[in-house]
């Protein structure tokens, strides 16, 4: 499909030779990210979206969250196939209390053998407080069992046309995990996994306004 195309196409970049994805553990962290050991689909998406995830949280100067074995938080990243804006929801446990915060950035797309930010806005949602009450209906306990898509017995399957893939990262102090879904909100009928991940980004959406 074309979006498919394209997507492996902008994502592969900076996988080059080598589709293995390595893991980096921190002691009394457990890490869970697809395996494309013995897993095309993973090897095409999930790994080069991974590390285009790794460069852009440098280039934003975030906490790489496999080895933050201190703090909470929970990162849903969506990436266009071919234009711009990207966008990047953060939750972050401060002091027992959740906060939300959103960073809107532009990627230089005229240049596919680089990965490189154009611009960053995080001025349109202020980073704000979220009720226990609301946070709870999450489910985040859910998200750590849901397979990716990778993962998911029939996941090739489902594909779309100049969409977008959304990437979610959850992290506390003994875990971490990584996943990947191609246009979650034109599947969320089509399979459960992609029902309760659509609801979990709009969920996360409705906090952040």
């Amino acid at each position: 499909m074309k979006f498919l195309t394209i997507f492996l196409l902008i994502l592969s970049i900076i996988g080059c030779d080598n589709s293995h994805i390595e893991i980096h553990k921190s002691i009394g962290k457990s890490v869970h990210i697809p395996d494309t050991t013995n897993n095309w689909y993973a090897k095409q998406f999930d790994y080069p979206a991974y590390l285009r995830k790794i460069e852009i949280t440098r280039q934003l100067r975030l906490t790489d969250l496999e080895k933050d074995t201190v703090n909470s938080e929970i990162r849903v990243w969506t990436m266009p196939s071919n234009y711009n804006p990207f966008g990047l929801l953060i939750l972050k446990s401060i002091d027992n209390k959740w906060r939300i915060s959103h960073i809107t950035y532009f990627v230089d797309l005229s240049n596919q053998n680089t990965i490189k930010i154009d611009s960053v806005s995080t001025n349109k949602m202020p980073e704000k407080n979220v009720a226990t009450s609301d946070f709870k209906d999450l489910n985040i306990e859910k998200m750590w069992t849901i397979p990716s898509q990778s993962e998911m017995k029939n996941g090739q399957a489902f594909g779309c046309n100049d969409g977008h893939a959304i990437l979610i990262e959850l992290s506390d102090k003994n875990r971490y995990k990584y996943s990947l879904y191609m246009c979650p909100d034109l599947q969320s009928t089509k399979d459960s996994t992609f029902g309760n991940v659509e609801y979990f980004i709009k969920t996360v959406n409705k906090l952040a306004h």
